[in-house]
């Protein structure tokens, strides 16, 4: 029989080799080395997808929680943005192919989370704007990893954002308004109301600022309204489109276009794609019916175009991004995928590019008065 002792020191030693080891596993550098500003996000990711969260913190920069990858271009200033709506986040990739795919955000509230983000917008300097319908906010950041993130908040479900020059442009859907910004975040410097525009949704800016507004409810009716840069123009200049010249009685806009082609502008009511010459509706073509095969849709709201002229239709019901070369539904390609990592969810809209002007020059200092 064992010495009493000896089982006892036996013990002892063991309890300690287990203590030391203990310490070991929750010291700083454990896992794999790395210090704690190194480590990966404690948020969750998809398994197989690129996901960052910005810090809790709404800093103008900040280090990103997500571990960088050398492959990733964190700061695109090409590609096609989308507004993943009912995945609650933001889906970036160079090509309908799904290159260089990245997602950013999960479904939630606070930094890094969207609740049925609607309209995506990319400003000159090649800031995201996202408004976060759900959230009750529209958010901007600097780049894919989410950096430099910031919000205007206290909005009443916001749908649509768009930037121009110095100028920022908020639907406060909910409120039957839009807000307009010179800084992000701070007080916005107009406010315009009219029956015309209740229920605004999605916007366009043109190349000289003027602003397109999908707006109002089918029923009793949605339309398109012009108003012109200069936001001191009487209400009666403003422009008025509301399906004169399209095929059928219904007609719910979800976001307009306006290009060298003519204006564009999606109809969520009959899952078309219409094209006018102008606000008399004089030429009007159609494309789409409902339905998930070539040049059909189900409930579509983004509409863009690329560089070259080529039309992007967020086709939300289809869950899939559609690219077509003209209202003839010539080139007919879509991103949609079986991967459940990278498929859409309900996307709502979709930004490629837009005729943005050159960023203002910034004001001349007054010179001294000469005595």
């Amino acid at each position: 029989m064992e010495d009493p002792a000896l089982v006892r020191s036996r013990i002892l030693t063991l309890l300690v080799v287990i203590s030391l080891l203990t310490l070991a596993l929750a010291s700083p550098g454990a896992r794999g080395g790395q210090p704690p500003e190194a480590q990966a996000s404690p948020t969750p990711s998809p398994e197989g997808t690129q996901e960052a969260s910005p810090a809790a913190s709404p800093s103008p920069r900040r280090t990103p929680l997500a571990l960088p990858s050398p492959e990733v271009d964190y700061a695109p200033t090409e590609g096609i943005w989308i507004s993943d709506t009912d995945n609650g986040r933001i889906v970036y990739m160079k090509d309908l192919d799904g290159t260089g795919y990245y997602a950013l955000g999960l479904a939630g509230r606070g930094p890094g989370r969207f609740l049925q983000p609607e309209q995506i917008w990319v400003d000159v300097e090649s800031r995201v704007y996202v408004a976060d319908c759900g959230n009750n906010r529209v958010v901007r950041f600097d780049d894919l990893r989410g950096a430099g993130w910031t919000e205007t908040r206290g909005l009443n479900s916001p749908t649509g954002v768009a930037a121009h020059g110095d100028r920022i442009f908020i639907s406060d859907t909910g409120a039957d308004r839009i807000l307009v910004y010179r800084e992000f975040g701070a007080e916005p410097v107009a406010v315009l109301s009219d029956p015309r525009i209740r229920r605004p949704g999605h916007l366009w800016l043109d190349l000289e600022g003027n602003l397109y507004v999908a707006a109002g409810e089918d029923p009793p009716g949605g339309r398109v309204v012009r108003i012109p840069v200069n936001l001191d123009a009487p209400a009666s200049e403003w422009q008025v489109f509301e399906g004169h010249g399209l095929e059928g009685s219904s007609f719910a806009p979800a976001q307009s276009m306006v290009t060298s082609r003519g204006m564009f502008l999606i109809d969520k009511s009959t899952d078309r794609l219409v094209r006018v010459d102008d606000f008399s509706g004089r030429d009007a073509r159609e494309l789409g019916r409902y339905g998930d095969g070539p040049n059909q849709f189900r409930g579509p709201r983004g509409l863009s175009q690329d560089e070259q002229g080529r039309l992007f239709v967020a086709d939300t019901g289809n869950d899939r991004i559609v690219r077509l070369d003209d209202i003839g539904g010539n080139g007919w390609a879509a991103y949609q995928t079986a991967d459940p990592r990278r498929s859409l969810r309900g996307p709502r809209s979709v930004y490629v590019w837009s005729p943005r002007p050159p960023k203002p020059e910034p004001s001349p200092s007054p010179s001294p008065k000469k005595k």
